[in-house]
Order: structure tokens, then C-alpha cells, then sequence
């Protein structure tokens, strides 16, 4: 009789993991609860990682990741009990059977076996319901998807890569597909190992902690996700945008998998048999590939994460560092290779404008670096750190988290305040006690970071740009691993604040005042690429003769450099104070815009100071002006800038 009670413990543990866990996928693909509708192409799009705007001559559309893949995905129960994950099936399966305790030998089973037999009657009902079901569900699923992908064939033709392929002639529509599948494989390969350091010289911030918090859940639970029989069907490219500084290539990758949760004891016969009481379900997800504008395609698919991707030397086995020991190329920046920002379930999939949030364009007046996706990546970090913070403090706050997106609201760029803001809306829900399903939530996190920071582009501030170590968020002023110094938090996008949406908080500190009279009035109206080229040469100077270059001289230089077609990544090192230019001497016919441009740089913060003064009166002497010229050059842009002439203060 104790055998009975065996096998039907064992098919009550198997069968109550297995509809626990059906359709879960890692990172939460398929416990996601959002209010996105289920058509797609038309719902509010989301993403775990970041989001991407779409838009260029390719097709214009707004992606965001949920917390799911194509090989991973999950959902997990910070209170204790099982969650439901997905990976491949692998590993040695635990570490004995799994199953529950019999009654004690020699207790009587007379009344006992009537009422197990009712209550595994009910709970067998329950799960042969469940399954007809479940199996319904997911054939009504299958058909939507493919009758999706049927009806938006022709709009998928629209999603080219002429432009990027003007720049990088080897970018293939293949070669993205074999890249999407490749980073399927690995993506997938890391979670089932529950290690994802193979995956990441080709995943963001946002996805890497995303799976790492979900990772750390799980094992302090004691639970682990299995899947089998997983696979790519097809791969389509659904849009493409190129927005300074990104380009974006948004993948419509559809798969099929069994998966399933069970406890990290599971012996490899329990896992089986919960596999096998899976159904194969095919999902649809929108994969976002990023990369800095003006990469060029040097891997093949079958090289990523195994070499450099700006020289192809072959990495460190490992992952330990992000750093080409070779070329010292960082692994996972985007700058010189596609990085997965973002996995977006399908029914949070929409098109979407293309125009930049508020705020935006105003910040790339003095950081060239920043970009909506990266600002949206560092939030989906944040999120993912502020939840693992949480649950450490209230292990039972909430449970099967899942990410549906990460929205750029705006930037609040207002001058004379010591800090910027970016307002990122995150769309994502969670169950509360024993709810059986998900509640959609949303929140707003504020972001702060020092005012008139310039940065390079990168999709990683995790790691110490030195070495390319991993870096932790804590306050410290080294890198472990080197000792080199990091970059100072007040340089880096710190989480501010998490609100409700509509709190009071979520708003600019001051209305944004017309721009038109600022930088545009002081540039020179300068031609010969030569003549631009000395000249901004000699107004980075200028600015940098205190050592320190603020806002208003870094839109200044910004503006000069659109204006006369400086190369970027000369105007990105004058505005981080790091251009060196060569000495170059201006002839005689250039004095007047020359001493012009010099006044401009000098005036750009509104004030001029000895050092200024002594370098402008220098470079008169140089040119053979009259006495007087600078006073005079002077007098002319306070004017133009409105600035009292007295106190040299702007006037109001």
C-alpha cells in the first residue's frame, strides 16, 4: 500500500509543477500580465531591458522587452514556494528522490486510504481540467501566431537595412537571423547553467540583471526551471531605426519549448516526467539588437561571445572581463558590436512616432553619449536591483515579477540646478499572496545625475573601463580587480525615486525657456571645412582653459560642430575636456571670425575670467589687430546675448 501512496505522491508533485509551470519561459515571457491587447503589432510596447525607438527609413515602431526569451524567461515566487522558469534541460537533476512522506509504518490505513483516494480524486480532476484547459489555450495561441505572422508579411518587407548597409555593406538580413539565433542558444545555455557570464559580451545591463536577480530569487527559493525540445521557427526583421547615436534592429523571433519548475532536488526521472507532461507551446517575441551608428559587421554569428568584435582576437574563456586584451575594445557597449537590449513579448508590441521624449535633444547639447535606449537600459537595471532590494527586506511583498516595459518619459534638463533628471516609466506586474494570477502595475523612476556629464555611448556601466572587470554598485572609488579608479557615481544615472504614476514628483522643476538666443546666436558664420576645423580647435581651448567646461560652453560646442560638420568623436572629446588639439596658426584673413569664435567660447557661461581675458588679448597680438578689438568683439556678443555690460551677468 505504501507503494500507492508513492506513485501517487510522485504524479501529484510532477503533475502540480508541471501546471504550475506551463508557458513560463525565462525572464517571465509567459507570466507577463500587462494590458497590452493580443493582436499584434497593435499594443503598447515594453520592455525588461530598456526599450529602442524605432523609426528611420526603415519602418518607424517602439519596442520594449518583457522579461522573456526565446530561451529564457521565468517567473519566480519571492515568498518561498515555486515559480516557473525556463531553461534547457541539463544537469544532473538533484540530489535525490523528491516525493511525499508516506504515513509511518504500521499506522492504520483504513479511513486514511478512502480519504486519499477522495482527495486524489479531486486534485487529479483538478488537473485533468486544467490541462484540456491549458491545451486550449495554447492551440488557440498557435493559431494566432501564425496567422500573425501571415497577416503582417507585407509589413515586414517595409523593415530595411539600406541605410545601416550604406555604412556597414557585409549587414545581411541573414546575418542578423543567424545572430538571433546564435545569441538564442547562448542566452539559453547561460540560464540553464545558472551562470550567465557566457552571454555577456552580448547582453545590456538591463537583460543581464534581469536574469541574475531572477537567478539569485530562484536558488534562495530552492527551485529551478527545466525545459526540452526548444527551438527557433522562424526569425523575421520587424523594423529598423537609426537615431543618433544607435542604430536599432528590432527581430520578430517565434520558437516553440517545454518547460517546467521543479525543485532543485528533482532527480533527473521526476524531471523527465514533468517535461513530458509539457506540451510543446510556441511563443513570438520581439528581440532589439543595438549598436553604435558607424560599427561595421566583423563576426560571424558563430563567433559572438567567443571574440572580439572590433579586432576578432579570441576572449578569455570565462567572461571574467569585458576588455579585449588585444585591441582593449569593451565588450557589451554596443560601440562596436550588436548587444541585445531588450526581448518584448508580443501582445506589448505596437508602432509607434518617432520623435525623441521632451528633454531628450537638450541633453545631447552637452552629452553626445546619451541615447533613449541606453537611459531606459539603466532603468530596467535599476528596477530589477530596487526589486531584489525589496523583496530582501519583505521576502513575501510580491511574487512572480515580470517586466512588460521600460518608457522614457522625458529629461528635465533645467538650468542652474546641480542635477539632471530622466523619467522612465516601467510597466510590469506581479501576484500578491496566493493570487492566482499576475496584477499589471506601473511605476515611474526618477534618475538624477550631475549636471553637464558628457559620456560615451555604451549599454554597460557595470564595469571597470580599465580592465573591463565587473563593477558592483557600491560607493567604492576603485576597481577591485586593477585598482583604477572609477568614474564618480554623481557621473552615473542613479535611481531617485520610485513613484506612483501621476505623483506629484514626476514633473520638471522649471517650464524649459526658448533656446534660439543662446549657442546659435554666438557661432560664426564660417565655410572652409579648414577655417571650421582651426577654429574649433581653438575654442576648445578656450573652454577648457579653467579646467572646467559647463553646460552652457558645451552647447556651444556642440552647436559648432553640427554647424560647421565637426567629426563626432572630435566634439565628444572637447566636450569631456579630453581634445588635444595640434597647434595650428590662422592666417590674417580669418582674425575677425577667429577673435569672434574665441569671444563666443569665452562668453559661453556668461562671464569672462583673467585666464580668458589674457588668451583673447594673446591671440589679438597674434593676429595683428587694432588695440581695442577685443573690447570691442566683447561689447558686440553681450549685446547679442542680452548680458549687462556692467556686472557682465545676463540681464533679465
Amino acid at each position: 500500500m505504501r507503494a500507492v501512496y508513492r506513485t501517487l505522491a510522485a504524479f501529484l508533485l510532477v503533475g502540480l509543477t508541471a501546471s504550475r509551470g506551463a508557458d513560463a519561459r525565462p525572464g517571465g515571457g509567459g507570466s507577463y500580465r500587462g494590458g497590452g491587447a493580443s493582436s499584434g503589432g497593435s499594443s503598447r510596447s515594453s520592455g525588461s531591458s530598456g526599450s529602442s525607438r524605432s523609426s528611420g527609413s526603415s519602418g518607424t515602431s517602439r519596442s520594449s522587452g518583457s522579461s522573456g526569451s526565446s530561451s529564457s524567461g521565468g517567473a519566480y515566487r519571492s515568498s518561498g514556494s515555486s515559480g516557473s522558469y525556463g531553461s534547457t534541460h541539463s544537469g544532473s537533476g538533484g540530489n535525490g528522490p523528491y516525493y511525499v512522506t508516506p504515513p509511518v509504518a504500521g499506522q492504520s490505513l483504513g479511513g486514511g486510504l478512502t480519504a486519499m483516494g477522495i482527495l486524489g480524486t479531486i486534485l487529479v480532476g483538478g488537473l485533468v481540467w486544467r490541462s484540456m484547459r491549458s491545451r486550449r489555450d495554447r492551440t488557440a495561441r498557435a493559431a494566432q501566431l501564425s496567422s500573425q505572422f501571415d497577416a503582417d508579411a507585407a509589413r515586414r518587407t517595409s523593415a530595411s537595412l539600406a541605410v545601416l548597409q550604406l555604412r556597414d555593406p557585409k549587414l545581411t538580413e541573414e546575418s542578423i537571423e543567424a545572430r538571433v539565433r546564435v545569441m538564442s542558444d547562448r542566452v539559453r545555455d547561460a540560464w540553464c547553467a545558472r551562470d550567465m557570464r557566457p552571454a555577456r559580451a552580448f547582453v545590456s545591463d538591463g537583460v543581464l540583471s534581469r536574469f541574475q536577480v531572477q537567478l539569485e530569487l530562484m536558488t534562495s527559493e530552492g527551485v529551478r526551471n527545466v525545459m526540452s525540445d526548444a527551438r527557433v521557427l522562424y526569425v523575421s526583421i520587424e523594423a529598423v531605426s537609426s537615431n543618433a547615436p544607435v542604430d536599432a534592429v528590432h527581430v520578430r523571433l517565434t520558437a516553440e519549448a517545454r518547460d517546467t519548475t521543479v525543485p532543485e532536488s528533482a532527480t533527473e526521472a521526476q524531471i523527465s516526467a514533468a517535461l513530458a507532461s509539457q506540451e510543446l507551446v510556441p511563443y513570438t517575441e520581439i528581440w532589439t539588437l543595438v549598436r553604435k551608428q558607424g560599427a561595421l559587421s566583423v563576426l560571424d554569428a558563430f563567433q559572438i561571445g567567443h571574440a572580439c568584435p572590433s579586432c576578432g582576437a579570441p576572449l578569455d574563456p570565462g567572461g571574467e572581463t569585458l576588455k579585449c586584451k588585444y585591441c582593449s575594445a569593451l565588450l557589451g557597449s554596443g560601440e562596436h558590436d550588436w548587444v541585445l537590449s531588450e526581448i518584448t513579448q508580443l501582445e506589448e508590441w505596437r508602432t509607434d512616432s518617432a520623435s525623441p521624449p521632451p528633454g531628450l535633444e537638450r541633453l545631447r547639447e552637452v552629452d553626445l553619449g546619451a541615447a533613449r535606449e541606453s537611459i531606459e537600459d539603466r532603468a530596467s537595471h535599476l528596477f530589477w536591483t530596487w526589486v531584489r532590494a525589496t523583496l530582501s527586506e519583505n521576502p513575501a511583498a510580491f511574487w512572480d515579477v515580470a517586466v512588460g516595459g521600460a518608457e522614457l518619459l522625458f529629461v528635465d534638463v533645467a538650468a542652474a540646478e546641480p542635477t539632471d533628471l530622466a523619467f522612465v516609466q516601467v510597466f510590469w506586474s506581479a501576484r500578491d499572496g496566493e493570487a492566482d494570477e499576475a496584477v499589471p502595475r506601473q511605476n515611474v523612476l526618477r534618475l538624477s545625475r550631475a549636471t553637464g556629464v558628457s559620456t560615451a555611448f555604451s549599454m554597460t556601466a557595470l564595469v571597470c573601463m580599465t580592465c573591463g572587470a565587473p563593477l558592483s554598485e557600491s560607493a567604492v572609488s576603485a576597481c577591485d580587480r586593477c585598482k583604477s579608479p572609477v568614474a564618480p557615481r554623481a557621473h552615473t544615472w542613479t535611481l531617485d525615486g520610485v513613484f506612483e504614476v501621476g505623483a506629484p514628483q514626476i514633473c520638471a522643476r522649471h517650464a524649459e525657456g526658448p533656446t534660439g538666443s543662446g549657442p546659435a546666436a554666438l557661432i560664426p558664420d564660417v565655410s572652409d571645412p579648414r577655417a571650421c576645423a582651426a577654429l574649433f580647435a581653438e575654442m576648445a581651448r578656450m573652454v577648457a582653459i579653467d579646467g572646467h567646461i559647463d553646460r552652457d560652453e558645451k552647447r556651444l560646442l556642440t552647436a559648432c560642430g553640427a554647424r560647421w560638420a565637426i567629426p563626432e568623436a572630435v566634439v565628444a572629446r572637447a566636450l569631456a575636456g579630453t581634445y588635444r588639439p595640434t597647434s595650428r596658426e590662422a592666417s590674417a584673413a580669418h582674425a575677425d571670425w577667429l577673435l569672434g569664435g574665441l569671444v563666443a567660447a569665452a562668453l559661453a557661461d556668461g562671464r569672462i575670467d583673467a585666464r580668458e581675458m589674457q588668451l583673447l588679448r594673446d591671440t589679438c597680438a597674434r593676429l595683428s589687430l587694432p588695440d581695442g578689438s577685443v573690447d570691442d568683439k566683447i561689447a558686440q556678443y553681450k549685446s547679442r546675448l542680452g548680458i549687462d555690460q556692467a556686472s557682465g551677468q545676463a540681464g533679465s
